[in-house]
């Protein structure tokens, strides 16, 4: 199991006929605490239409995901040495292998503001259930998560992720340390629900066997993402390029 780039968008519809309103610029940070060691990134996304770019920097990577959903194309960008990596088909193989990863939300009951916006509170729970070896393993995160559910960017979120999708790609892998095979799960319900501005999840193992208790024995880890601004201003088109200079490992 490894975790997306090293360190966290339903079915099949068409949005050719649905016109982009507005570009979207979300920036987050995210805080990981396993044990006593904490890391720390900061990530920025940006939708243009149907073109996504998710930058995401700590001092020991600096890379960038680049989504093209009506080619049904990622490219992650090796910043540190130049370098493109092809990910469409890891990213289909994902979908169609952990497609059936449960997520749910329950009401909190509670708003919050976060950057102005009133945010719906919900416990988020997702599950996925896989075999190692010969070993059956549960992952869990779980934790408090506030959505914003309207304003003029949410409807081109959300048009986005759902496409990207139905495209074999998922994003929310780079949203908040989402363990990579929830991502299916967890995109369906931000996609259904808006964008999530605040979240904290607890990450934790189950199962019987040797394999799942030295997983759990690593100890619990907490995940802390914060949307820290979200900017309607245009984006240039040359954001969703490969840079010059670029070469293919």
């Amino acid at each position: 199991m490894r975790w997306a780039v090293s360190v966290v968008a339903v079915g099949a519809l068409t949005f050719a006929a649905v016109p982009s309103r507005a570009d979207v610029t979300i920036t987050m940070t995210t805080s990981r605490t396993m044990g006593k060691m904490t890391s720390e990134r900061l990530v920025v996304i940006y939708v243009k239409g149907m073109k996504g770019r998710i930058d995401m920097k700590a001092p020991t990577f600096d890379h960038s995901i680049l989504i093209d959903v009506t080619a049904k194309q990622q490219l992650m960008l090796n910043n540190f040495v130049k370098q493109t990596v092809d990910l469409t088909a890891a990213n289909a193989a994902l979908v169609a292998q952990f497609g059936d990863a449960m997520a749910s939300l329950t009401p909190l009951g509670q708003t919050k503001d976060v950057l102005g916006r009133i945010c719906a509170g919900y416990e988020m729970l997702a599950t996925v259930r896989t075999t190692l070896g010969n070993e059956a393993v549960s992952f869990k995160m779980s934790g408090p998560i506030w959505l914003a559910t309207s304003g003029p960017d949410v409807e081109e979120w959300v048009a986005f992720t759902k496409a990207a999708l139905a495209a074999g790609i998922v994003t929310s892998q780079y949203w908040g340390e989402v363990v990579e095979p929830a991502a299916p799960a967890t995109d369906r319900v931000f996609a259904k629900h808006g964008i999530p501005l605040e979240m904290f999840w607890t990450h934790t193992v189950e199962g019987n066997d040797r394999v799942a208790q030295q997983l759990a024995a690593l100890g619990k880890q907490t995940v802390t993402t914060k949307v820290t601004a979200i900017s309607t201003n245009p984006i240039p088109d040359e954001m969703f390029t490969v840079p010059v200079g670029y070469t293919k490992k």
